[in-house]
């Protein structure tokens, strides 16, 4: 038995793929394939849950895809299913999109106590430019909405480094801010290879060059700090007690089960940590319980990387006392080089960056650092 699990599931569905976009999802899903797939998630959850029996379900987080895609007379009894399923829980969330905003899904969403809307951007040329589905009057929508019939925690993701007018981004995030979010995540545009804006060097060509897009972050940074938002994480930010918890717990190297085609999980295993990965193909996932499944053991230098990797984007940082627990070690101890002239700061607790921004950089000196520790065979997570 372990003690408390994090629980992630994946609805794929979309309404159309956005152009930058390369994470799985499906197009096109009627409402039977959307059933047969609810119907198999609420099956695996029991299933999964029973065999791990742990103590408790800490956080459950609803992602794809576009969960709210899911019609309101099907989400609702999946939902009220689901959260017989695991009871009680410190933060229950979902994925939502404008274009499939409503009050009678917000009505459906009640068992939840968070929500998560992919806005990206409030610029209608810019929505254009990524290929998102909603424009900025249908954004306005959603946020009305949600001011009107929303009472539970809310976050917006907006998107940096596009080709905005200078300023423009901070002018975005106080709109996004408006009707009372409490979080905001704050990404770099990333485009997926093989995507259609991957392969369109014309739109390319509008992006912003690193000392814009290190201006751009600095004017944000700035004006969420007067508005009272921390920075906890890299591209995280909240007021106090608003923090993504689920997010936290990956941060924190917590065990989590990944339900649904495409999901991830981190679980618990003989000797260590278990990596499993489910086919991110709908029809081999439904076809039958672990059909195109992969899993592997993770290998102690391998899993204590991933310790530093997660923790270092926060301002929390690394604590001493979790990853000696599980190794043996002390985290600053084996990395000598890093620690002596790699940005970082160390107190009792934790192991901390210095400016989160240099995160990559001190992690490639970290991975050196650990190629020339010696660990144990085995190890005991979590």
């Amino acid at each position: 038995m372990i003690r408390s699990i994090s629980l992630y599931i994946h609805l794929p569905f979309c309404v159309s793929r956005c152009r930058y976009c390369d994470f799985y999802s499906e197009t096109g899903a009627d409402s039977a394939l959307m059933a047969k797939v609810l119907e198999r998630l609420l099956l695996d959850t029991r299933r999964e849950l029973a065999a791990l029996q742990a103590a408790g379900i800490a956080t459950v987080y609803i992602g794809g895809g576009t969960p709210s895609l899911i019609p309101p007379a099907q989400l609702a009894p999946f939902l009220a299913a689901l959260s017989h399923e695991i009871g009680g829980t410190e933060e229950f969330s979902m994925e939502i999109n404008p274009e499939s905003l409503s009050e009678e899904l917000l009505d459906a969403l009640s068992p939840l106590s968070r929500l998560s809307m992919g806005a990206q951007s409030y610029d209608e040329r810019l929505l254009r430019w990524l290929g998102r589905p909603a424009g900025r009057r249908k954004l306005l929508a959603a946020d009305e909405l949600l001011r009107k019939n929303w009472h539970g925690r809310l976050s917006h993701d907006l998107l940096a480094a596009l080709p905005r007018r200078p300023n423009a981004l901070t002018g975005e995030i106080e709109q996004a801010l408006k009707y009372g979010a409490g979080h905001l995540s704050l990404y770099d545009l990333t485009v997926g290879p093989g995507t259609p804006l991957a392969g369109d060097v014309r739109r390319l060509e509008e992006l912003p060059g690193e000392e814009e897009k290190q201006a751009e972050w600095a004017a944000a940074l700035e004006y969420l700090k007067r508005r009272g938002f921390h920075r906890y994480e890299v591209s995280n930010f909240a007021r106090r007690g608003e923090e993504c918890l689920h997010n936290v717990r990956y941060w924190r190297m917590e065990p989590y089960l990944g339900i649904g085609p495409g999901a991830a999980s981190t679980l618990p295993g003989d000797g260590g940590a278990v990596r499993r990965q489910e086919p991110p193909d709908t029809a081999l996932w439904l076809r039958s319980p672990g059909a195109g499944r992969e899993q592997e053991q993770l290998c102690p230098r391998d899993f204590a990387f991933e310790h530093y990797m997660m923790a270092l984007r926060t301002a929390e940082g690394l604590s001493r006392s979790r990853f000696a627990a599980v190794f043996g070690l002390d985290p600053v101890d084996i990395i000598p080089e890093t620690a002596r002239h790699g940005g970082l700061e160390a107190d009792a607790d934790a192991l901390r960056l210095r400016d989160m921004d240099l995160t990559d950089a001190v992690l490639r000196d970290v991975l050196e650092d650990l190629e020339k520790v010696h660990f144990p065979g085995s190890y005991d997570w979590p």
